[in-house]
């Protein structure tokens, strides 16, 4: 009897104190991650929900785990490590050599595994490379195994004579815990040293993707902390054996927290938006919400009916938040809470009717009927980048083409990471509408028709080139090309092929590559479309030579990074300059019309995000746009803009406007009178991948407007940005500004012609 109240008191006390680890994190959560119209009250039970209930769970499976393995009365830990320095010296010995060499071999051996990876990674698809990365470190770890038994024999000889000069060296939990701390110190100077790219510091230095800010491990941190707490408990509870009252005490308790997180989840329902800030401020939060409602799906369709999961019919998989509604069926497949509007509700909803775009006749447009076009495409080229928050402007060639031409204040891309939005961009089409598979870098097939496409069969000579493994012919984006330069790519040992590891200088190459293309392959006689995409201020970052001081008095944790990135973007804008004055010598009977913009944004501790891909606040999605052609006004454009347009305006520019049918307009009419420019709605439409969850946002009212954000599961966010610019300031709890936000956005739904992605487009 006394074993089986142990054994329960062991279980109740592992559960117990992971709720309290729990209930401690939530309330760490609810204090720090602020949002507007919420109490610390309202914050704490939502994060509560999901966690107390795994947090108890984890701590009931750490409890029975310590049962199984200690049945009865468990040792206390702290006596085991003294008993080891009481043990007999051969066992002593013995241990006090294997132990800090397994925590040595250890380490090495995750250091050697992970340059392997990181080599395989770049050399090979991922599938493949992750097949030989596990061999490999398979091999690794028989290697260290093989290595510590060699070694542990003439180091415990060697340990063992010198006992008795320095007795702690035959203690196994000094040498082992020397040797973690040792080990530490490595890891921490290599992390430190490395990089976030890990391009430093020899082998050692691919630790330092650890200092990258999106990788987050406090998770991590937090599961360590749930473990400890119940194993600590169980070995406390299991040693003594309490009172009926305390052990009453301590089931009524459990149970009482986990009614309180039964009862919280009813507040998901209401409080979505909340949800999803928090989520956003707490990765551990985020996780756990995710598994609460894995845990929840019925229908196995990635959504569930709990949790704020947003599926209406969990018992029907064809039907939830990630589905693509029919209009005017009659079902409400993407449970948006009705069926989706017949296509031309837009105008019958209440949303900003469109405007018509006036058609520029030949004559009135100063720089003639004929025209070559370049497009230059910045990675991760912020919209603020010509008036930082410190120092000289970064972009003095680009502000000196905007200064001759239009430049868009409010110019957003359509997505937020570039495989959905580089694509769709050339394309002319929302992302969700484009012939492509679910990857990370989404391919595009040949149900989509790609600009270069178009204009090659107006007998333009079309060139590009990049510096990114993604721009690679599989990719699709490469469409249509004549000429198609990726020698700018860096070579694999430099770091990747072109990822986001790289740390290779790559803009002067683009240079020069576009230089010997117009000279080698330009045609003089026709029009020439040139679109070259520089990648260098994507991270990482690395210093150049001659650039401003970017730094000034700015402090914080994202202070360097902005500054470094600066300096990046500062050096792009000068080879972007030298292929300009370039270009003034290139001899062609047709003027240039120069296009620069971005494929996304980046943020910089933006709502506590440090990178890009995942949502779509303003510093993630707006982006530059100028447009600039001979003899044109200077214009400058404050109405809101998308991406969406710039495929038209290319063909208008081109002469070939008539047979495109996509969504977007052109912007030649703005080029020449930007006072006049009508207002449009714009949307973001960034969908489902591998590493993120479908995002819109679609932005409505004179601008700058107001923001309406979608997340799967029928949780919005409302933000007015002409009061609110951070987007601090939800306001989707507003009833009258809320149901005129969504009536607005489900109306520009309607619009889209959805494409589910498939898992091999129509070739590239």
């Amino acid at each position: 009897m006394k074993f089986l109240l142990r054994t329960i008191d062991r279980l109740v006390a592992g559960a117990l104190a992971g709720a309290f680890a729990a209930f401690a994190h939530a309330l760490l959560v609810a204090a720090l991650v602020t949002t507007a119209q919420s109490s610390l009250r309202e914050r704490l039970v939502l994060v509560l929900a999901p966690e107390l209930p795994l947090a108890a769970l984890v701590g009931l499976l750490v409890a029975a785990a310590s049962v199984a393995f200690e049945p009865g009365i468990p040792a206390d830990p702290l006596e085991g490590l003294r008993e080891l320095g009481r043990a007999p010296m051969l066992q002593r010995t013995r241990l006090a050599a294997l132990v800090p060499l397994a925590v040595v071999a250890g380490f090495l051996w995750f250091v050697a595994t992970a340059n392997v990876a990181r080599v395989g990674l770049s050399l090979e698809p991922t599938l493949l490379a992750g097949r030989r990365i596990a061999w490999a470190a398979a091999v690794l770890a028989l290697l260290a195994v093989l290595a510590v038994l060699a070694l542990v024999g003439p180091l415990r000889s060697y340990l063992a004579a010198c006992a008795s000069r320095a007795p702690s060296l035959v203690d196994p939990v000094r040498t082992g815990g020397a040797a973690a701390v040792a080990v530490a110190l490595v890891a921490s100077l290599s992390a430190k040293l490395g990089g976030p790219g890990g391009e430093a510091f020899g082998a050692f230095g691919v630790l330092g993707v650890f200092t990258r800010p999106e990788l987050d491990l406090s998770p991590v941190g937090y599961l360590a902390c749930v473990v400890a707490v119940a194993y600590g408990a169980g070995v406390v509870l299991g040693r003594r054996i309490p009172g009926f009252a305390a052990r009453s005490a301590a089931l009524l308790v459990l149970g009482g927290l986990l009614l309180v997180a039964a009862r919280a989840e009813l507040t998901f329902a209401r409080r979505g938006s909340l949800a999803a800030a928090l989520a956003t401020g707490s990765m551990p939060f985020r996780l756990q919400l995710a598994v609460a409602r894995r845990v929840f799906d019925r229908d196995h369709d990635g959504a569930s009916s709990r949790f704020g999961g947003g599926d209406c019919n969990d018992a029907n998989a064809a039907i939830g938040p990630e589905a693509i509604d029919v209009p005017g069926n009659g079902v409400d497949e993407d449970c948006s809470g009705k069926d989706a509007p017949v296509a031309g509700a837009r105008r019958s909803n209440g949303a900003e009717p469109v405007a018509e775009v006036p058609e520029i006749p030949v004559s009135a447009r100063p720089w003639g009927a004929e025209v070559n076009v370049l497009v230059i495409t910045i990675d991760t080229l912020r919209f603020d980048e010509s008036t930082p928050p410190a120092g000289p402007s970064a972009t003095p060639n680009l502000d000196a083409l905007a200064a001759r031409g239009a430049r868009f204040t409010r110019a957003y891309s359509l997505a937020s990471y570039t495989g959905k939005s580089i694509g769709p961009m050339m394309i002319g089409r929302y992302p969700s509408e484009t012939d492509r598979d679910g990857g990370h870098f989404n391919r595009y097939g040949r149900g989509n028709l790609m600009v270069a496409e178009r204009l090659k069969k107006q007998g333009f000579r079309t060139l590009g080139a990049a510096a990114m493994n993604y721009f690679s012919l599989r990719s699709g984006l490469a469409r249509g090309f004549d000429v198609w330069d990726l020698s700018a790519r860096p070579k694999h040992e430099e770091g990747g092929a072109g990822s986001d590891q790289d740390t290779s200088v790559t803009s002067p190459a683009i240079t020069d590559a576009a230089i010997r293309m117009l000279r080698k392959q330009g045609d003089p006689q026709r029009g020439n479309f040139v679109w070259l995409h520089y990648t260098d201020p994507h991270a990482q970052y690395v210093e150049h030579e001659g650039a401003p001081d970017f730094l000034g008095n700015r402090r914080g944790g994202s202070a360097l990074a902005r500054a470094r990135y600066d300096a990046e973007v500062w050096a792009t804008d000068r080879e972007v300059g030298r292929l300009l004055q370039a270009l003034e010598k290139f001899p062609s009977k047709r003027p240039w019309v120069v296009i620069v913009t971005s494929d996304h944004g980046e943020a910089f501790n933006d709502h506590g995000m440090s990178w890009h891909g995942m949502e779509v606040w303003e510093s993630l999605v707006r982006v530059p746009l100028i447009i600039a052609a001979p003899h044109m006004k200077p214009q400058v454009i404050d109405r809101k803009r998308s991406h969406v347009d710039l495929v038209p305006t290319i063909l208008d520019l081109a002469g070939g406007l008539a047979d495109f049918d996509g969504p977007g307009k052109s912007l030649v009419a703005d080029m020449l009178d930007g006072a006049g420019a009508p207002e449009r709605d714009v949307l973001v439409d960034m969908p489902t991948g591998p590493y993120t969850q479908k995002r819109r946002a679609l932005l409505y009212g004179p601008s700058p407007g107001k923001k309406i954000i979608a997340y799967p599961g029928k949780r919005f966010q409302l933000f007015d940005l002409a009061q609110d610019p951070g987007e601090l300031n939800d306001l989707s709890e507003d009833p009258t500004l809320f149901d005129e936000a969504r009536a607005r956005l489900e109306a520009f739904e309607a619009e889209l012609r959805e494409l589910p992605p498939t898992s091999d487009p129509t070739q590239p």
